[in-house]
C-alpha cells in the first residue's frame, strides 16, 4: 500500500493512527495530575461555600489560588476530551457521526477550558 492510500484511509477513519499507547499514557497522566488538583481546588474554593460574593472574590485575589484554579481547569478540560475520544472511538461506528462528534466535544472541551481559565485570571486582574 502506498503511503498517499494509507494517509487517506486514516483521514476517513478506516485504519489505525497506532497512537494508542500515548493517548493511554497522557490520559493516565492527566488523571494522576487532576486528583491533587481536584482535591486542593475543591478545598480551597470550601472555604467560600455559602458566603456572600464579596468572599469568593477574596479567595482569587490570592496569587495561589488562580493558579491553582487555571491548573485545574486545564488539565481537567483536556482529561474530559481525551476521555470523550474514547468514548466516541469505542462506542460510535459511524465515520460521519464519530468525526462529528470528536469536533463537537474538541469545541466543549476548549470552551470549558476558556472559560475556566479566563474567569478567576479576570477576578485576579481587575482588583
Amino acid at each position: 500500500m502506498s503511503l498517499r492510500i494509507a494517509k487517506y484511509l486514516f483521514m476517513f477513519g478506516l485504519v489505525s493512527s497506532q497512537e494508542g499507547t500515548s493517548h493511554w499514557w497522557k490520559q493516565r497522566i492527566s488523571s494522576l495530575l487532576i486528583l491533587p488538583l481536584t482535591l486542593l481546588f475543591i478545598f480551597s474554593l470550601s472555604t467560600s461555600f455559602g458566603g456572600e460574593y464579596i468572599n469568593v472574590i477574596k479567595v482569587y485575589q490570592n496569587p495561589y489560588q488562580v493558579i491553582l484554579a487555571i491548573l485545574f481547569f486545564a488539565v481537567a478540560s483536556k482529561h474530559l476530551q481525551q476521555g470523550l475520544e474514547v468514548v466516541i472511538e469505542d462506542y460510535v461506528h459511524n465515520v460521519l457521526s464519530r468525526k462529528f462528534l470528536f469536533f463537537v466535544s474538541a469545541i466543549f472541551c476548549w470552551t470549558t477550558a476558556i472559560v475556566g481559565i479566563f474567569s478567576p485570571l479576570m477576578i485576579f486582574l481587575l482588583k
